[in-house]
């Protein structure tokens, strides 16, 4: 997608989701306050309503046709920040997460012969120009890896090293994730971008203004009384 056309698309989500924000005002108001229009100007001439309960039914209309293009237009976003920056987010706390049990795992007094027989292919015996434990160890490379049946692990590569700075073979170490530390990671991740980047003004607000008259029109068809408001 050229830039040209990418920046019409934005400027497009721009006027739809302000479009989006007033009618959910005027929404709001002709439901609540009992906003009705009894008069209306058109070409300098004034037309009087006879039911101006019908304007709320038009402004129900326009309500719905520009909370449909608003989601459309968002939908046509390339560069949705939101996603990029939970993306960055969740990573982040995985990786974390899984680097922290990678070096609990394999911590100095693991990293002995046995180490050097089991995992680098060495011989169990030390030779001539290998040092002695204690051992230390670096991350080498770590990622966020989606199997076939998209599940989500961690790989991380150690890269050992012996008391004197002599290198040996990486060691691969898969964290599979469970269901329930990937829901937590993520409630996190999307709330760090809520509280700490403009975007939830930007993207998620207006979903949740708009949806207000929504909530309102059904408590005024079943209120609870105690629950929402007090008499």
């Amino acid at each position: 997608m050229s830039e040209e056309l990418s920046k019409d698309i934005r400027e497009a989500f721009i006027r739809q989701r302000r479009n989006l924000m007033l009618v959910s005002v005027a929404l709001f108001l002709a439901i609540g306050a009992g906003f009705r229009p009894e008069q209306i100007l058109i070409f300098g001439s004034k037309i009087t309503l006879d039911n101006p309960d019908y304007v709320t039914y038009g402004i129900w209309m326009l309500w719905g046709y520009w909370l449909v293009r608003y989601i459309q237009h968002y939908n046509d976003l390339e560069d949705v920040e939101w996603s990029q920056r939970y993306a960055q987010e969740m990573n982040y706390r995985i990786l974390r997460w899984a680097e922290d049990r990678a070096f609990s795992s394999y911590s100095e007094e693991y990293l002995d012969d046995q180490y050097i027989s089991k995992f680098s292919g060495q011989p169990s015996f030390k030779p001539n120009g290998y040092g002695e434990p204690p051992w230390s160890y670096q991350i080498d490379n770590s990622e966020v890896v989606y199997d076939h049946s998209k599940n989500i692990e961690a790989w991380i590569k150690l890269k050992p090293y012996d008391s004197a700075g002599q290198a040996h073979n990486r060691i691969l170490i898969v964290q599979p994730l469970s269901g329930s530390r990937l829901t937590f990671y993520s409630a996190l991740s999307h709330l760090y971008v809520a509280r700490n980047t403009r975007l939830f003004s930007e993207y998620a607000l207006p979903f949740i203004l708009a949806f207000v008259p929504l909530w309102f029109a059904i408590y005024k068809m079943h209120p609870l009384e105690g629950v929402f408001f007090c008499d």
